[in-house]
């Protein structure tokens, strides 16, 4: 895609809606922009679903914009490259501090940010970003002086990063983190 969300473009107009994705697979996606495998600017719940081998500019599997959250569950984000810029596996800007996403039971294994920061996650924003018995392993954030192999956050306000019963383990980075 040229734009945003090489595999899918999902945007709230107006009223507060939920997207649910259930076992779906988005396997090589590419995105010119953001979200190679999904560009999602509604509230989502993803269950049992695979972000494996997309690209995209920022947020190579999954990229997450605006007053917005998800959950994700039982779910694997594996082998993702952001191009450009950061957030290999996930991409998350969110503009509310009432933004909570929640990755429970989830694989992030061999993302790569190849410019930039963030590995498997960059977390920019507003909001709390929970990790709950998750795998964070094998990624990278390989420009020279990149930071966060693993996660990279950008804390704004009272934004909080939560790792709960996880292993964070093998991530690279040429940089700090």
């Amino acid at each position: 895609a040229d734009g945003d969300g090489g595999g899918l473009y999902a945007l709230r107009s107006g009223l507060i809606g939920t997207l649910r994705l259930e076992r779906v697979r988005f396997n090589r996606c590419i995105s010119e922009g953001a979200g190679g495998g999904a560009y999602l600017s509604v509230n989502t719940i993803v269950s049992a679903a695979s972000f494996e081998a997309n690209d995209a500019r920022e947020g190579g599997g999954i990229a997450v914009e605006g007053n917005t959250f998800i959950t994700v569950r039982d779910s694997s984000i594996i082998s993702n490259t952001a191009t450009g810029f950061v957030g290999g596996g996930v991409f998350l800007e969110t503009d509310a501090s009432s933004n909570n996403h929640i990755f429970t039971d989830t694989l992030f294994i061999d993302n790569r940010s190849s410019e930039a920061d963030g590995g498997a996650i960059a977390f920019r924003g507003f909001g709390t970003c929970d990790l709950v018995r998750c795998t964070i392993a094998l990624n990278s954030a390989e420009s020279p002086g990149a930071s966060g192999g693993a996660i990279l956050m950008f804390a704004r306000g009272s934004s909080e990063l939560i790792i709960e019963n996880s292993l964070v383990a093998g991530n690279v980075s040429d940089g700090p983190g």
